[in-house]
């Protein structure tokens, strides 16, 4: 496991947080996550987690992984 830090753009509000966790925890290898305005902080299998998909999977609503 290994812990990654990443900043997400469009964030604005409370729902905007629950968004993106429900989003984190359907994402293999994602062990657990902290999600605040602007920043989400991610434990995480490094072979499974994909960044690409994390970006496509809340980019829907919005939002960007910086």
């Amino acid at each position: 496991m290994k812990t990654i830090e990443l900043k997400i753009e469009g964030m604005h509000c409370k729902s905007c947080i629950e968004i993106i966790k429900e989003e984190l925890a359907e994402m293999d290898g994602v062990s657990r996550s902290q999600v605040e305005i602007g920043k989400v902080t991610i434990e995480a299998d490094g072979r499974i987690f994909d960044k690409d998909k994390l970006q496509k999977a809340i980019g829907k609503y919005g939002f960007k992984v910086l």
